[in-house]
């Protein structure tokens, strides 16, 4: 009797097995069905997963020297937004915010990235240059839009998934060889800090257009922390230049002008400053130490260019208790292109931004080129002896 039932147990066992093994060779798509599906959804990046919002990720310095340039960029992007939302009736809520402070530090933002990553984001925003170059490449694996707050001249050709709606070097860079023929420059010579998209603007736009003018030039890199700009701008008097070139941020630029002025090697009209000279124009700097630079500037900061510039600084001093340049009036565009694409496409896809162009924006007409650039014009201005901003050339 024992025995009998054991080897109805085995039997059953036996049988039991079989059934299971009959159910997996007879039934193999079904399961690698589940399995690849749920291998698709591991294995997707979270920012391809859409949510049911618009995630924008920001990755920016908001304090330390450099912010004097991008600290006030999340506020008009998110008054961009607001005001975009209540024009076009779009909720507000529809759009998510996930502003970062990266402070210039290139590790940090790519700490900021991976974490911003996790969380998933529609279109991400980061700067300056050498923060943006840190995380581009992990960025362009995803097919958000990289919107880029930096002035390096060639990264947005180099992904594809890349705009950007802001002045940059590549329509900087030949406005200081345009502003050299405006003089009749003889001898040139340039003033930089030692920054790969600095050094590379010089090498591409500036130093070969000098040369094709038949322009002697010389050049005098700085690093960051240089302070004895004095004994710099007595390096610079020896070549007797009739055109100086700087560029490098704001709090490098001001002490130069210093020198060059306690040196008496400033006079009306023949220093040429980057776009960071307009900084010194918002900060508290008096404006006589400013008097005889020239600058290039972006329309925003040309006098009597924007017709409703003055009614939107206002606006924005009121909300925010500070003036702002052009830097957050092309972050206010760009929250309001954000909020429009959303509103004819629920999509902020590269494709579905540039499909909203050209714009005409506070921060003037916004068109790119087929890289993704801004390619507006900038213009040539001079702090003059009155203080008085006085237009060159536009």
């Amino acid at each position: 009797m024992k025995l009998r039932i054991v080897i109805i147990f085995i039997v059953g066992l036996v049988v039991g097995i079989l059934g299971t093994i009959n159910l997996v060779i007879n039934f193999p798509e079904e399961f690698s069905y589940v399995s690849l599906n749920w291998k698709h959804i591991i294995d997707k990046p979270v920012t391809d997963i859409k949510p049911s919002i618009e995630k924008i990720a920001v990755n920016i310095p908001l304090s330390g020297p450099i912010a004097a340039f991008s600290g006030e960029y999340a506020n008009g992007l998110r008054m961009g937004i607001e005001d975009g939302c209540k024009e076009l009736n779009v909720p507000c809520d529809k759009f998510e915010l996930d502003v970062q402070d990266n402070t210039g530090k290139p590790v940090q933002a790519v700490s900021i990235m991976e974490k911003q990553r996790i969380n998933g984001f529609d279109a991400y925003i980061s700067g300056t240059s050498e923060v943006s170059l840190a995380i581009a490449k992990e960025l362009d694996t995803s097919s958000a839009p990289h919107l880029l707050v930096s002035f390096d001249a060639f990264i947005t050709s180099k992904g594809v998934n890349r705009l950007r709606i802001l002045p940059h070097f590549k329509i900087e860079g030949p406005m200081y060889a345009k502003y050299a023929k405006m003089r009749s420059a003889k001898r040139v010579f340039s003033i930089i800090l030692n920054n790969v998209a600095i050094l590379e603007e010089f090498d591409s736009f500036v130093d070969p257009e000098l040369k094709k003018q038949g322009m002697e030039f010389q050049r005098e890199v700085f690093d960051w922390g240089f302070k004895d700009f004095n004994t710099l701008i007595a390096k610079v008097k020896k070549f007797q230049p009739d055109l100086i070139l700087i560029s490098g941020y704001s709090v490098q630029i001001l002490p130069i002008i210093q020198s060059l002025r306690a040196q008496s090697m400033l006079a009306d009209g023949n220093v040429l400053c980057g776009m960071d000279f307009i900084d010194l124009l918002y900060s508290n700097t008096p404006i006589g130490e400013l008097t005889g630079a020239a600058y290039i500037a972006p329309p925003f900061e040309i006098p009597g260019m924007i017709a409703n510039k003055d009614g939107w600084q206002k606006q924005y001093n009121t909300k925010f208790g500070k003036t702002p340049n052009y830097i957050p009036a092309f972050a206010y565009d760009t929250g309001r292109l954000l909020v429009l694409s959303y509103s004819k496409t629920k999509g902020v896809s590269k494709n579905d931004i540039k499909a909203q162009l050209p714009y005409s924006g506070i921060s003037g007409n916004i068109t790119v080129d087929d890289e993704g650039d801004l390619n507006s014009a900038l213009g040539l201005l001079k702090v003059n002896a009155q203080g008085k901003l006085e237009l060159l050339s536009n």
